[in-house]
């Protein structure tokens, strides 16, 4: 495994965590803090996260993590109730919706925790914004902006130069070019293309392998290779 930055490894305690999210990804985060857990343990530290469980405003296929040990605790409108000072981390891939929630979360004290896998690289001059998830396999270059609440899936390369706004999602497999700049809770869906230089608006959808070529509007869905606008969502 890639050596995880030791910015975000905690030396010293162990800190407890919600999930916000009981889907697919809530499934990742729930096994990438047990890859956290076990690399710090590896280096000799303690566990960096104790799960306390998993809130989601549905009715969840809770089988995949009660095998975990994880157990569902509610609605998002337990949130009020849990002591101050718990982290949280926004399971829920839509960017709008990750923004809602965090929001919310942050009025009751509680802390975005960011979380980054073991098996990654990060370069020099990288920043972190707080509640961002980076996922296994994700090479991040040198010189990048990453705001917060965003979620770096797996096998996602980021050029150097790049700026990625609050509340972006990037799929797994994307490639984004040096000195791109992705608005706030746009999404880059699997295995897409943007090109050096370019500009993806605030609230966009880049489809599912796309070769992105030109500049993409706020709000503005598009597909094909080379992209093309296919609606606009406002």
């Amino acid at each position: 495994m890639t050596l995880m930055p030791k910015q975000w490894i905690n030396n010293t305690t162990t800190e407890k965590i919600v999930i916000v999210g009981a889907g697919g990804f809530g499934r990742n985060v729930v096994s990438f803090i047990k890859d956290i857990n076990d690399y710090a343990a590896a280096n000799g530290l303690p566990p960096q996260w104790e799960i306390l469980g998993i809130i989601d405003d549905g009715t969840p296929d809770m089988t995949f993590f009660h095998k975990m040990g994880v157990q569902l605790l509610g609605k998002t409108e337990i949130l009020a109730d849990l002591p101050e000072g718990v982290y949280y981390t926004v399971a829920i891939g839509n960017g709008a919706a990750r923004r809602s929630i965090a929001q919310h979360a942050d009025s009751k004290g509680l802390v975005p925790a960011t979380l980054v896998h073991p098996d990654t690289s990060i370069g020099a001059l990288v920043s972190l914004g707080e509640g961002t998830v980076i996922c296994p396999g994700a090479r991040l270059t040198c010189n990048i902006e990453v705001g917060k609440h965003a979620q770096i899936n797996m096998n996602v390369t980021i050029g150097h130069d790049a700026v990625l706004r609050d509340y972006c999602t990037i799929f797994p497999l994307n490639a984004v070019s040096g000195f791109v700049t992705l608005g706030e809770a746009c999404t880059l869906g699997a295995n897409s293309v943007i090109n050096p230089g370019l500009t993806v608006g605030e609230g966009a959808y880049i489809g599912s392998g796309a070769a992105v070529t030109s500049d993409v509007d706020d709000y503005t869905v598009v597909a094909g290779v080379p992209a093309s606008v296919i609606k606009n969502l406002r």
